[in-house]
């Protein structure tokens, strides 16, 4: 019996599809096989839209952004080069800025997640707030940090 785990395409079609369907995806793209390991140099794919749920065992890799619009359960895994954006919970694995880039970011809805990876920075899952409200995880000095969405746009986003 064959069984079919992961779907590696070039195609965004087919990586929504497969996505939604279940399986875990790698998109890849035709550069990927003559850049070096450590992407230097590369420029972020368009990001990859999901409008889906990651369900437990599924993995989605995309070497831009990842947008899902759903949630992100136990045992699901997103892992992207840029950053990850999850409008509804996250309660899975979330990997930005997985080739090195350790100024990509983590947004969601809802963050309860089993790990959040940024770059080569590893958090586990932190303490469950009072109240849910929209939160982003980013690198800090001393680590990965999570601050609420509104309080970051303000220190962080401000124009001179």
């Amino acid at each position: 019996k064959l069984r079919m785990k992961r779907i590696y395409t070039q195609r965004r079609q087919t990586a929504v599809a497969a996505a939604a369907a279940g399986y875990s995806v790698e998109q890849q793209t035709r550069l990927d096989r003559v850049q070096n390991a450590q992407g230097q140099g590369k420029a972020l794919d368009a990001p990859l839209y999901l409008q889906a749920t990651v369900r437990s065992g599924t993995e989605v890799r995309h070497p831009g952004s990842i947008i899902v619009l759903g949630d992100v359960n136990p045992g699901g895994t997103l892992v992207a080069d840029g950053d990850i954006f999850v409008w509804g919970r996250l309660r899975g694995v979330a990997h930005a800025g997985a080739a090195g880039n350790d100024a990509c970011r983590i947004m969601a809805i809802h963050m309860e997640p089993t790990q959040l990876r940024i770059a080569d920075k590893v958090a586990r899952a932190p303490q469950p707030p009072e109240m849910y409200q929209p939160e982003v995880a980013y690198v800090g000095g001393d680590g990965i940090r999570i601050a609420i969405a509104a309080k970051f746009a303000q220190a962080n986003l401000e124009t001179p």
